[in-house]
């Protein structure tokens, strides 16, 4: 019970007290109404008590943490719509995951939830899109643990491990010049035209990506101010992992990528490009579809890319070019060649011809079967 110490000049102080397992917790107040400081020493003594229940942590809900980082953090951030998004769809969700989700506490939230969440999501998508939603999922429970925030300290990955097959498998598609000519035919883009419509400027984007290993927005949001000729790099203040690095993103300016930059965009006002990302999506896949191209994405031309410069640039030279901080993950997804491309690689090595090689075997093959 609250202890209420006797009136000095007209007020009345009390104390509210909790303890458990040798830990305890005080708070005190003043009232001029004795019967208004009972009132909140017992509710106080109540709310104490919860939180040695908790190990001192507030009595926050797992809807509290998600809504708190999706109003407060994610607006603040690089890719806010992707995570504001994801954080809305987490929480229908998580409300049919568990059914007492809306007041569940995050002092609940254990592997167990976390697993059952899981095994959910893979019923509806891909391992590595899984893999993808967990990321953030740790970076928001990683916060709640931090003493800035401290509204938890469980975290319900421990012991989970990563998702099973979430890494994904390396892109195994290039892109031939072949098909990238016709692609360009049906995009109506060509060299020697300077007025591009946003159709042309979809292949004229590819061309870059081609020469740069970029990524699609980030050839996008080209403009002078992206290019430091003096120094040869070309620098990208929005990317893919700026909200892991938070930081800008540089890399060389190849001679080809010069050349062509100096031919259709230096000196343009604002940006090189003005077709949007969307539009420029449905444009690369029309023209694919059009021209027969299949299974080729966009993305795919940085491993084409990657792939052209293996073949002057070490390992090391290539991570600085693209711009992949992590060696592992650019030889896993866009270095791998596939057995009919090392196969090529081999043939050329040695010298082989290949057609002579298989019209003597096709022969020796009938001259076989004829004997028998």
């Amino acid at each position: 019970m609250a202890f209420i110490r006797p009136p000095v000049n007209g007020k009345y102080r009390v104390e509210a007290r909790a303890s458990k397992a040798g830990k305890s917790l005080t708070d005190s107040q003043t009232f001029t109404s004795k019967t208004a400081a009972a009132i909140w020493g017992s509710e106080r003594e109540k709310e104490l008590r919860k939180e040695l229940d908790s190990d001192g942590f507030p009595d926050k809900t797992v809807r509290e943490l998600m809504e708190y980082w999706r109003d407060e953090i994610a607006p603040n951030q690089g890719g806010a719509r992707w995570d504001i998004n994801r954080i809305n769809a987490t929480l229908k969700e998580f409300k049919e995951v568990h059914a007492n989700f809306d007041s569940l506490l995050l002092a609940d939230f254990k592997p167990k939830e976390m697993a059952a969440h899981r095994r959910y999501r893979l019923t509806q998508v891909s391992a590595p899109s899984v893999s993808r939603e967990e990321s953030l999922l740790k970076t928001i429970w990683k916060a709640a643990r931090h003493p800035d925030l401290g509204w938890t300290d469980q975290d319900p990955f421990k012991d989970l491990g990563g998702v099973k097959g979430g890494k994904g498998r390396p892109r195994s598609r290039k892109g031939s010049w072949t098909e990238i000519k016709r692609i360009l035919r049906q995009l109506g883009y060509h060299p020697a035209r300077a007025e591009m419509s946003k159709k042309a400027q979809t292949g004229l984007a590819m061309l870059v990506a081609l020469r740069t290993t970029l990524r699609s927005q980030e050839v996008l949001g080209l403009s002078d101010a992206s290019i430091n000729i003096d120094k040869l790099v070309i620098q990208i203040n929005e990317h893919k992992t700026k909200h892991i690095t938070n930081e800008v993103k540089r890399v060389p300016l190849l001679p080809k990528a010069l050349l062509l930059l100096s031919r259709k965009c230096l000196g343009k006002k604002g940006p090189y490009f003005t077709v949007a990302t969307s539009s420029r999506d449905t444009f690369f896949r029309d023209a694919c579809a059009q021209c027969n191209v299949q299974g080729l994405t966009f993305h795919d031309l940085k491993r084409t890319a990657v792939l052209l410069l293996k073949t002057q640039l070490t390992a090391e030279e290539l991570k600085t070019v693209t711009g992949n901080s992590d060696e592992a993950i650019l030889r896993h997804h866009y270095m791998t060649e596939t057995a009919a491309e090392s196969a090529k690689i081999a043939w050329r090595a040695m010298g082989a011809d290949k057609n002579k090689l298989l019209a003597f075997v096709a022969k020796r093959h009938s001259t076989l079967v004829a004997a028998r």
